[in-house]
Formats: C-alpha cells, structure tokens, sequence
C-alpha cells in the first residue's frame, strides 16, 4: 500500500529518525523514568539499556538526544566491533567542542585520568550532565567495556562526572557473555519491552495519524492482530510490513 493512497502525505514507517513518530508505550516511558533517575542519581557505574532486536532502544536514544536540557552534553556513538576507546574518547571530544589539545589530552585518559575529569567538572558546575551513549554495545569489545566502566566511575566529591548509557541487544533474553567482565560496574539497567497486542494498534495509529492520516485505521482487527503476533511486539516489525 503506497502512502498517498490513504491520504498520506510522507511514509509513515520510515526509517529516518524522527521523534514526532515515536510512539511512546508503556514500557518506553517507564525507560525514560528510569534514564532520568539514573540521571539524577550520583552513583558511578555504567547505565544499561536492553531489548530484543528491534524493540526500539535507538529510537530511545535518539529522543534523549532531541530533548536533553539546555546545560547538559551529549554525544551518541553506534558500536561495532573495531570501536576502539581511544576513537570513543576522540570522538566525544570533538563533539564536545574541545579544542585540539584538549583532545590530544582526552585521548591520553589511560595515562592522564585528570585532565578527562577536569573537562567532565564543568557541565556539573552549571547543573548540568555529560552523558555519552552507545548504541549497539553489545558489539563491543571487552576491553572497551573494561575502560567504560573505570572512565563511568570517575567522580568529585559526592557525584559522578560521567553518566555512560549504553544500549545492549540481549541474546536469548541475556545479556551477551563479554558483559560478565564489567558486571560489577553496571549500576543501573531498565529492559525495553515489546509492544502488547493492543499497543500495536495504537503504535500504526500514532505513525499513521502524524503521516497524516484522518479517520480510522485502514485495516482490519484481523489484520492489525496478525501484524502483533507477527512482529512479536517489536516495534521495527510493523516498518517492514508496511514496506
């Protein structure tokens, strides 16, 4: 079915990120109130987000992203398996608008821990976090898990400088074998959920409806109810089907 055919004036199941289409379910929010906290909280450690394929962890990134507060720092990174942390320190602090000495300095954290934490201080002097998130990071290698977890204990006095959020894919229901090693480190972790049967209808309606879309779902309950059991829940499903 072609977009324009229904009254649509863009795809609705995009892959391209747009926050306007995301369909903020139970589960998602009840993330969100868990980030937050995270947030809040001055306990060191690394910040877990998990799911199953597709269950929409970058798109929850990607709204943290657009809705941050004015005095916090952010910056995304999608893992893979050559990631190295030298390229994560670097590339956080290009993002970060460091200068290049500055960056020359954050890239040496294994031999100048200081110098890191002394860019960290300032966000948190105006109220504000640093927050750095990696998506996919179950790809990571365990030696850059190992220095995440030492770099997300870094604190001053009663708080921590660094809250490291990053977005795992769990393999049957677990988390993949490499977490066993900074297991120690991990300080908070909220699971994303699948959408239930009924949130999937809700899910189409919402992206059908900003897609611009008046009036009633242009499919049946059966249809919407074997799109739940075929997608299992997972938001991404439904964008393929549509596809």
């Amino acid at each position: 079915m072609r977009a324009e055919e229904i009254g649509l004036h863009k795809n609705p199941f995009s892959d391209l990120p747009d926050p306007r289409f995301t369909y903020r379910h139970n589960s998602f929010q009840a993330v969100c109130a868990d980030l937050l906290y995270a947030r809040l909280s001055e306990r060191p450690g690394l910040t877990l987000i998990t799911g199953a394929e597709g269950a929409g962890k970058t798109t929850l990134l990607e709204v943290l992203m657009s809705e941050r507060t004015s005095a916090d720092r952010y910056h995304s990174i999608s893992g893979h398996r050559r990631l190295t942390f030298e390229a994560v320190l670097e590339q956080t602090a290009k993002a970060f608008g460091l200068t290049d000495a500055e960056t020359d300095i954050a890239t040496a954290f294994g031999d100048n821990m200081k110098a890191v934490a002394a860019f960290l201080l300032q966000p948190n002097r105006e109220g504000g976090k640093v927050i750095l998130m990696i998506d996919r990071a179950e790809t990571l290698s365990e030696e850059v898990l190992r220095k995440l977890a030492e770099l997300s204990r870094l604190a001053k006095g009663e708080g921590k400088l660094l809250q490291i959020v990053l977005a795992v894919t769990l393999t049957r229901g677990q988390l993949p074998p490499v977490f066993r090693a900074v297991r120690d480190a991990i300080a908070f972790e909220s699971q994303l959920e699948p959408l239930g049967p009924e949130e999937v209808a809700f899910y189409i309606q919402h992206r059908l409806g900003v897609a611009g879309l008046e009036g009633n779902l242009p499919f049946s309950a059966e249809a919407i109810a074997e799109v739940s059991r075929f997608s299992w829940g997972l938001p991404a499903t439904p964008r393929r089907c549509w596809m």
